[in-house]
């Protein structure tokens, strides 16, 4: 029967061996080593059909209906690294070093949707560099248009989700 005790979401209670006996009072019934969907190996835990079934806060645990809980985790030296760029992110160095390179994508975003670079008019490396350039050329000549024009910059979509507060 449970206890009213589930195992963590990460891998916290995961020691360094990646094989404890017990997580969060449950005794894990199957290991896996595994790779993701991005072929970065994990590991998949699976906790017995009786605890899960049993236990009282299972709506914070899973939102698996019949199946036990499985918790996937990564290698202990993939979760360190993971955790140490997350507080990297937090810092003003790593801030301004993602907002050049947000300005960089948005570049590219607007030649792709304007004079579209991804797909080439022409066969011949000579046709397809002039194309390129006249690309970068037409990109450059709308920022020159839209900043002597004062048109202000596109504002970024707002998901559905931000839109339902606004809504209610």
């Amino acid at each position: 029967m449970g206890s009213g005790t589930c195992a963590p979401a990460d891998r916290s209670a995961v020691g360094a061996t990646g094989r404890p006996g017990r997580l969060g009072g449950r005794r894990a019934r199957q290991w896996r080593d595994q790779l993701d969907s991005r072929g970065h190996p994990v590991i998949r835990i699976r906790f017995p059909d009786q605890d899960c079934a049993a236990c009282p806060v299972r709506g914070r645990c899973t939102r698996r209906i019949r199946e036990p809980r499985d918790l996937v985790v990564r290698s202990q030296a993939e979760h360190e690294t993971l955790q140490r760029h997350r507080q990297e992110q937090d810092t003003a160095a790593w801030q301004e070093s993602y907002g050049r390179r947000a300005g960089v994508e948005g570049t590219i975003s607007q030649a792709i949707r304007g004079p579209g670079i991804r797909h080439t008019r022409y066969r011949g490396l000579a046709k397809v560099h002039l194309q390129q350039i006249l690309s970068a050329t037409a990109v450059n000549l709308l920022r020159i248009d839209a900043w002597l024009t004062d048109t202000p910059l596109a504002r970024t979509r707002t998901s559905h989700l931000e839109a339902l507060p606004a809504a209610a």
